[in-house]
């Protein structure tokens, strides 16, 4: 068998993805798919032995051969006896993702699937129909039950609200499908209680493998429905210690563990405790210099979102921030709702908090 005849024998067989090991991702093709290629398969492996170069796995060794993107190898001595060829990537970190998503909650396994089926809906597991409302809102020292019939006034399908404590939320949660709250006391200085609360009805929430509790708050959780991953939101809520408001969330983005979910659909939610003016945006623009794109209107990029004082006196601190494929795939928009600037008092949203809630919805591309 020649090289050329090697490749032709591939091309005319079926690949299948071996879904019972998990740890090692690789295909193989068995000679009762196809029982005219028999002498073609003990020709290729060979070819194998013939041309390759042994290398071990686990306590046995085998002779591999690499052509083109794959490397092959089979199992039985003499050739003659071969009734199955195996098959995976060459790239170590093509197979590690493999590794990874196979294990999430977002795989979804189909008989005769190959390996580049697995890859293929690794690559586009996050781009199906995504309809979506998210309320975003610092509800500023805690849930009253003034403040929470205007959350539900909203009829979101998912609430990310900042500056709760754990009593109120235990208080609410029964009403949604499901909820989640984060806070802690990393920081001495910092005991309040106070902690992020989300309550949603269409899809569930839990944190990430690699969640960094030393980022406060920028809190990375896994968004899914039907146990399939939709997306990654970052909850935020940023705290002064042990960093600056915003060191946190360029720490988080410059950390490794968060790699993975960056280069998906992610967004980052919340009240980033950065007050912003178009003047005056240095830590803001160092935030979306790493790769997100504020999912408000340029009208509003710098549209007030936190009163300062009682005087008219507005920041932008609030925002809902994109990674490039969350934006290109979930189409993402942003309705910044307004201050009562006539209230004579810091609390200018409807007299009950110091920030405007943001409005996000998917346009589901």
């Amino acid at each position: 068998m020649t090289l050329d005849e090697a490749k032709q024998y591939i091309q005319s067989v079926r690949w299948q993805y071996a879904k019972t090991y998990i740890t090692a991702p690789h295909e193989y093709t068995v000679v009762d798919w196809k029982p005219e290629t028999q002498q073609q398969m003990i020709d290729f492996a060979d070819f194998i032995l013939a041309n390759g170069y042994k290398e071990q796995f686990y306590s046995k060794t085998y002779t591999v051969l690499q052509i083109d993107e794959y490397k092959y190898w089979f199992m039985d001595f003499p050739t003659t006896n071969t009734n199955l060829i195996n098959r995976t990537f060459i790239d170590d970190d093509r197979k590690s993702k493999i590794v990874e998503f196979v294990q999430s909650p977002g795989f979804r396994h189909k008989y005769g699937m190959s390996l580049k089926d697995v890859e293929e809906q690794m690559n586009t597991r996050f781009t199906g129909e995504l309809k979506m409302k998210i309320l975003d809102w610092n509800v500023s020292s805690d849930i009253t039950d003034e403040k929470y019939e205007i959350i539900k006034s909203f009829n979101a399908d998912m609430c990310v609200l900042q500056e709760c404590l754990p009593t109120t939320f235990e208080k609410y949660k029964s009403e949604w499908k499901h909820a989640f709250f984060y806070s802690d006391t990393i920081n001495d200085k910092d005991s309040s209680g106070y902690g992020i609360a989300i309550f949603t009805n269409n899809c569930e929430i839990e944190f990430t493998p690699n969640f960094n509790r030393n980022f406060r708050y920028v809190i990375p959780l896994e968004v899914r429905k039907d146990n399939a991953s939709l997306f990654y939101l970052f909850a935020v809520w940023t705290k002064s210690l042990p960093e600056k408001h915003y060191q946190n969330v360029i720490k988080a983005l410059d950390f490794e563990g968060y790699k993975d979910y960056l280069s998906g659909p992610a967004l980052f939610v919340g009240d980033f405790n950065t007050p912003t003016t178009k003047e005056n945006d240095k830590a803001y623009q160092s935030i979306i210099s790493k790769g997100l794109s504020n999912c408000a209107t340029s009208r509003d990029e710098y549209k007030g979102t936190y009163s300062h004082s009682k005087e008219e006196n507005y920041f932008t601190a609030d925002y809902c921030l994109a990674t490039k494929k969350m934006k290109e795939h979930f189409g993402i928009s942003v309705i910044i709702h307004d201050f009562d600037k006539e209230k004579i008092t810091k609390l200018k949203y409807q007299g009950l908090s110091d920030h405007v809630p943001l409005e996000i919805t998917s346009k589901s591309v």
